[in-house]
């Protein structure tokens, strides 16, 4: 029949991508049980969830208006509460409800990581980090508080790490020394390097993701060089300290010796590995040095949550030699522990 109007020209044609796609029938009967069922049930999302053992992966379509992202994440947070290993993930696409009936490739590579681990993409990428890792001093510096971070954290514990990147780190812990993990990270390229590698991942902003979360339910909560790139970092890792029994802290030492004397020759930024931005290009970041962080965690208005520091160690600016003299000067990188008393 003649269309005479463009919608219908549209409709008919996703139509027909539907169906090339879809089973009519099972689709129905899977629309029926939907309306049928309902998840919350008489005693509240998390009684309903907490038989469930099966690895979770929850996906939110930003323009979904039926299933809301909101509703998607109160899934993936409510698993989360209750230990279990849950990922959320959002995606960005402009068809609406939609999004999910209409091939998305990037939903269907979400579901390919899920469910058989990395792809040929990530494995090459993989592979890349590899081999920078031993030429280039960049990439040493991005794995150099890891380490430390990774012999702190003992056999069957619960870690947080918060902006986690591709999940190196908890991926390391899970098979070095079976530890439970979740990474938070804003960035969907990375939280999907988390699921190629088996990693739990909750997309979403840091604060958010430490709110929901109840007191004292992890061992640890991480932050490797991601304190200085949020808004009220010193709220935030009080808040972390209200989740984690312990928090581990590292940061670039802004104090050390080469941005003192580069900025009293030149009066501006110095440019380097770890400050490779001009700043209309940077995004905004707390710079602070080691003397500012010990004055933070000494201050009456931090001990809301009573802690004191515990271990600490300070590698100079080659972020490999280990720095005990004068460290505020000297030293390049600051790792700390924070104990909640």
């Amino acid at each position: 029949a003649e269309k005479q109007f463009a919608v219908e020209s549209y409709l008919h044609h996703q139509g027909l991508r539907f169906v090339d796609r879809f089973d009519a029938n099972t689709y129905l009967k899977l629309t029926k049980a939907l309306d049928h069922f309902d998840l919350v049930g008489e005693d509240g999302l998390e009684k309903s969830l907490e038989k469930v053992q099966a690895k979770v992966m929850v996906v939110g379509f930003t323009t979904d208006w039926l299933y809301k992202p909101a509703q998607n994440k109160l899934i993936s947070e409510s698993l989360q509460k209750l230990n279990k290993h849950a990922s959320y993930l959002e995606i960005d696409h402009p068809h609406g409800h939609d999004s999910f009936l209409i091939n998305s490739e990037n939903f269907l590579r979400l579901i390919r990581l899920f469910l058989q681990g990395a792809d040929e993409d990530e494995i090459a990428r993989q592979e890349i980090n590899k081999s920078r890792h031993a030429i280039t001093r960049a990439d040493v510096k991005k794995e150099a508080d890891l380490k430390i971070i990774g012999d702190w954290v003992k056999k069957d514990e619960k870690v947080l790490d918060l902006g986690c990147g591709r999940g190196i780190l908890l991926e390391n812990l899970r098979e070095t020394k079976n530890v439970n993990g979740l990474g938070v990270d804003f960035d969907c390229d990375k939280a999907s390097a988390c699921i190629s590698r088996g990693v739990a991942v909750y997309q979403g902003d840091i604060r958010k993701a430490l709110s929901m979360l109840p007191d004292n339910s992890f061992d640890w909560v991480v932050f490797s060089r991601m304190v200085e790139e949020l808004p009220e970092p010193g709220q935030v890792i009080l808040d972390a300290l209200r989740v984690g029994k312990r928090v581990a802290v590292s940061f670039v030492n802004h104090g050390y010796w080469k941005n003192r004397l580069y900025f009293s020759q030149y009066g501006s930024k110095i440019k380097n590995d770890v400050y490779r931005d001009n700043w209309q290009k940077s995004e905004p970041r707390n710079h602070f040095s080691i003397r500012e962080f010990e004055q933070f965690c000494s201050a009456p208005e931090s001990q809301k949550i009573p802690f004191k520091i515990g271990r600490k160690v300070f590698h100079r600016g080659n972020w490999k030699t280990t720095c005990k003299l004068l460290p505020n000067l000297r030293a390049g990188l600051a790792i700390y522990e924070l104990v909640r008393f």
